[in-house]
């Protein structure tokens, strides 16, 4: 196993103005742009290796405002409809060519689960602790009453939803009609959002643990973290890539869950990483932005943002966004980490940047969502 130590790159005073939040989160048709989901596929990469989104960010195509009730789900995409979520409960569905309300939906408290869209329904977790299923017109099919609040997104495989809730457990339901099929209960609050691996079902837990399960609940293994994991584990090939509360980003087996190696940072890893064939880009709340080798987790390239990063980077061959809690939503060279553009929503950005047909979609606190092309 390979650890790998980090020198302190930060400036001492953003530990003091570290914002303290909390809150984390069916394989997708490439028809859907990879915009339909959290980190745009059931491996929750956070790679879109068929888009490229605007390099230079000069002036939004449209903004939509929702009167200063901020937004920390990540705006999604099917087909020409955006789904955004909001604090105050109200999920929004804007025209993507004008971002204009085509209707809306009010959950009992606010909204911080990134949503899925199905080709059937959008699928999305609330405070009020139900997990909603509605159709593409934003009417009820059904909703599930968990015991605690749902901030992970959902997930879809074959007919069946997966979600964790802060009640400890990780939800297996039909995605006809919300009806439990099973739950598995882990050791404290699920936030973190599933991910597919070679079939199976790997989540983080704030118990510490990554548990892989396979589609029936059965335990495959669990592997200890040593801190609480918020972060949503991301996939490629037989590796699964996962940062903690304690500043690590762990490279796992997928099929044992045995530690390849680890890299400690000096602040938490909330966001969950960007993986590439060769290298993994992670974000942690002292602001930094690092690049890392995937097979040696040796440091290729790192930028210090001026503000803590909780939004997940979105990568893409020519470009990684960003958005930071200044509100600068960064644009950076994936090669060398330079800043290639940004800019500033004038609020902090605490979810992270979808992309859809090329266009760079993005929400910030005080719930504009901004459309960039």
């Amino acid at each position: 196993m390979l650890i790998a130590n980090h020198k302190n790159f930060i400036r001492a005073g953003w530990l003091t103005a570290l914002v303290t939040l909390l809150i984390a989160c069916e394989p997708n048709p490439a028809s859907l742009s990879d915009s339909n989901m959290f980190r745009s596929d059931a491996a929750r990469s956070g790679f879109w290796q068929t888009s490229d989104g605007p390099i230079e960010l000069d002036a939004p195509e449209w903004v939509f405002g929702a009167d200063g009730d901020g937004a920390a789900a990540s705006p999604v995409v099917y087909n020409d409809l955006v789904i955004s979520g909001h604090y105050d409960g109200v999920l929004y569905a804007l025209d993507i060519s004008n971002g204009k309300v085509l209707w809306r939906f009010k959950a009992d408290a606010g909204i911080f689960s990134t949503p899925l869209i199905t080709e059937k329904r959008i699928i999305f977790g609330s405070d009020d602790g139900y997990i909603y299923a509605l159709n593409h017109q934003g009417e009820l099919q059904w909703r599930y009453l968990t015991q605690d609040k749902v901030f992970a997104s959902a997930l879809q495989s074959d007919d069946t939803i997966y979600i964790g809730s802060l009640d400890s457990y990780l939800y297996a339901l039909n995605a006809e009609d919300g009806d439990l099929k099973w739950r598995f209960q882990t050791g404290a609050a699920v936030d973190s959002s599933v991910s597919l691996a070679n079939d199976k079902l790997i989540f983080g837990s704030d118990d510490g643990f990554v548990y892989a399960l396979n589609q029936q609940g059965e335990l495959i293994w669990r592997t200890d973290t040593g801190a609480a994991v918020d972060a949503t584990p991301a996939v490629n090939s037989k590796a699964v890539y996962i940062g903690t509360d304690g500043g690590k980003l762990l490279k796992l087996n997928s099929e044992n869950g045995e530690i390849i190696w680890q890299y400690q940072a000096e602040y938490r890893v909330f966001a969950s990483p960007g993986v590439t064939d060769s290298h993994v880009i992670i974000a942690t709340t002292g602001g930094e932005i690092i690049s890392l080798n995937s097979q040696t987790a040796e440091i290729t390239w790192q930028y210090l943002a001026k503000a803590p990063v909780f939004a997940s980077p979105l990568v893409t061959e020519t470009a990684i966004y960003i958005g930071t809690m200044t509100g600068e939503m960064l644009v950076l060279n994936p090669e060398n980490g330079a800043l290639l553009t940004h800019y500033d929503s004038g609020w902090p950005i605490f979810a992270s940047a979808n992309l859809a047909n090329d266009a760079l979609l993005f929400s910030s606190d005080d719930g504009e969502v901004y459309l960039f092309r």
